[in-house]
């Protein structure tokens, strides 16, 4: 709740920050009060994106959230995309590509190998919560014979989403496909080119955020709530 109320306070502050640094460049305000204003937008856009990490960062309840992996990745994804929109915004106004092409990849390698990790960890069995160590009966396999209901339960179909192996797995390649290969191959494409690259600019911008829509789809539906060890799940 508090990661949630601090989420809400910072997003509420950015907001007017960055519309006053957007009518700074619009009315073309003293440089020093460009900066200032988006210094600050800046900080509080990080605030707010590291806060709402954190909300399902500090869950001990669902194993593949709680882990400083996932505000890590809230931010490195949220830099990469911002980054290959960034470079879409250079192109478009055409401006010297080279920094903004090389800040590209270097956040999109990062982005890709935090969530590579981030996919390794939450498939170690054995950090998974099971009925065992949620009963503290550890020395033989504990089986739930009774439910205490016939039908699925608000908790169970909240909390207790299954999706196949097979689909994750699926995805997962999905995510690093649209989110890290295609940018990747587009900025290749703009380096070499030297000029243009307005519709290279554009197919990585959308690919990387469609990688990402995946990816936020993904991680809900991946998360396993322990409180479906009380209803007949054998580990979390």
């Amino acid at each position: 709740t508090s990661w949630l109320s601090r989420e809400g306070v910072f997003a509420v502050a950015f907001m007017p920050l960055a519309m006053a640094w957007l009518a700074s460049i619009w009315f073309d305000a003293p440089a020093w009060l460009r900066d200032f204003a988006g210094f600050l937008a800046a900080v509080l856009a990080w605030i707010t994106v590291f806060s709402t990490g954190m909300i399902y960062g500090c869950l001990k309840t669902i194993r593949q959230w709680n882990t400083p992996l996932v505000p890590a990745n809230y931010l490195a994804l949220g830099y990469a995309t911002g980054s290959l929109l960034m470079l879409f915004g250079a192109v478009t106004a055409g401006l010297e590509l080279m920094p903004f092409i090389s800040l590209s990849a270097l956040i999109i390698s990062i982005a890709a190998v935090l969530k590579a990790i981030y996919y390794f960890w939450i498939q170690s069995p054995g950090l998974t919560p099971t009925l065992n160590t949620a009963t503290g009966l550890t020395r033989a396999k504990v089986k739930l014979l009774d439910t205490g209901h016939t039908h699925g339960t608000f908790l169970t179909q909240e909390f207790g989403f299954k999706i196949a192996r097979e689909k994750a797995g699926f995805l997962k390649i999905v995510v690093f496909v649209l989110g890290f290969a295609v940018p990747g191959l587009m900025l290749v494409s703009i380096f070499n080119a030297q000029a243009g690259g307005d519709s290279a600019a554009l197919v990585a911008a959308l690919s990387g955020l469609v990688g990402v829509a995946v990816e936020r789809w993904l991680f809900f539906a991946e998360a396993r709530h322990v409180v479906n060890l009380y209803h007949g799940a054998q580990r979390c």
